[in-house]
């Protein structure tokens, strides 16, 4: 789960590192979009009331959530 505090601390590299070698999917909020190449097979894509359904799920129904330049919202999180 990437936010756009990612973006602003240009950690562009090391997410993209950290995703792919731990095989880890990346969802992110509609200021986090651009961190991932949307095309790449571990993007989920925008999670929220606009984003993708697979995104959604991933995030209410996974074991741990890791979130990395953004904050907790209901509407991302659904509690």
């Amino acid at each position: 789960y990437v936010g756009g505090g990612a973006i602003i601390s240009d950690a562009f590299k090391e997410i993209q590192q950290l995703s792919e070698l731990l095989q880890i999917p990346i969802a992110t909020t509609l200021m986090g979009k651009g961190i991932i190449d949307e095309n790449q097979s571990l993007s989920l894509g925008m999670l929220g009331m606009h984003g993708t359904v697979y995104a959604n799920y991933a995030v209410s129904e996974c074991d741990l959530l890791i979130a990395l330049g953004a904050r907790f919202d209901d509407r991302v999180t659904g509690k």
